[in-house]
């Protein structure tokens, strides 16, 4: 079994009162926790909620003090840990690993230096998107060499970088995941600067109509990944007033923005961490 990672922009510099600021992350943490505390009453959580999630609690814990995200984290790895790892498939062990590695930033990582032998073999690199997430995966939380573990993968995923920095995926539309995905894993590897700034121009130039099409987690999740793979994006302070528009009285995020739409783990992941990096300037 492999692993498969799954408005017009306003040139005006916006800036959230630090009140606005504080009542956003507060929603999006409460949404967030109680999504966790039922996930955690299950007898096998979603581990890509408990990741994706999991990520925020530890920036929140860390940067915030907060004693609920610390609560929270102590019952995520005693639920982790009760699935002896012999049990895991190969998808869950690579979303252990990230447990994990989050968690030790808080000093409450508990897997061994020999956990990651387990997961050789279960990381696919057949399609662009498992690529890319494989790349991600080595470069970027393992300490491991990617080109011993996918030999040739950043050379064959640069092949597929078309001219304006883009990423198509081999079939369906989902282009934007490919390649924000894409733009990590050229910077974890150290790809070259220039093939890495033209998938990032590429990305900001589709910022205004993620904005203008209510694609929340596109956006949050472009903004997020420009920062981590150098720089801000242009009008970054604009956008997340946007953004913290979009987040619902009760915490809430959905995908794509609309009246009564759904409201997802995912997005809130993504907000709920965009939020708080910006909290620290």
């Amino acid at each position: 079994m492999r692993f498969s990672f799954p408005a017009l922009l306003i040139f005006v510099l916006v800036i959230p009162s630090k009140g606005a600021q504080a009542d956003s992350i507060d929603r999006l943490r409460s949404w967030a926790h109680e999504a966790l505390n039922a996930e955690l009453r299950q007898d096998r959580p979603n581990l890509n909620m408990l990741t994706s999630l999991g990520l925020p609690l530890v920036t929140d814990a860390r940067q915030n003090g907060n004693a609920d995200s610390m609560a929270l984290i102590e019952r995520v790895v005693r639920k982790v840990t009760d699935v002896p790892v012999k049990e895991r498939q190969c998808n869950e062990l690579v979303a252990v690993h990230l447990l994990s590695r989050f968690f030790s930033r808080v000093d409450r990582g508990f897997t061994s230096e020999g956990f990651l032998d387990r997961i050789d073999g279960c990381i696919g690199s057949d399609s662009l998107f498992d690529l890319a997430n494989a790349l991600v995966f080595y470069c970027g939380h393992t300490g491991l060499d990617h080109r011993e573990k996918v030999p040739g993968g950043l050379e064959r995923l640069l092949d597929a970088q078309q001219p304006d920095g883009l990423f198509l995926p081999e079939e369906g539309d989902a282009w934007y995941y490919l390649t924000s995905h894409a733009l990590l894993a050229m910077h974890y590897c150290k790809a070259d600067k220039a093939r890495i700034e033209l998938t990032h121009e590429a990305i900001e130039r589709h910022l205004p109509q993620f904005q203008k099409t209510e694609f929340t987690d596109g956006l949050a999740e472009s903004l997020i990944y420009l920062r981590w793979a150098g720089s801000p994006a242009l009008g970054e302070a604009s956008y997340i007033g946007y953004l913290r528009g979009r987040v619902a009285p009760d915490g809430g995020v959905c995908f794509r923005y609309s009246r009564d739409c759904e409201h997802h783990w995912h997005p809130v992941a993504r907000v709920w961490q965009l939020f708080l990096e910006v909290e620290k300037r």
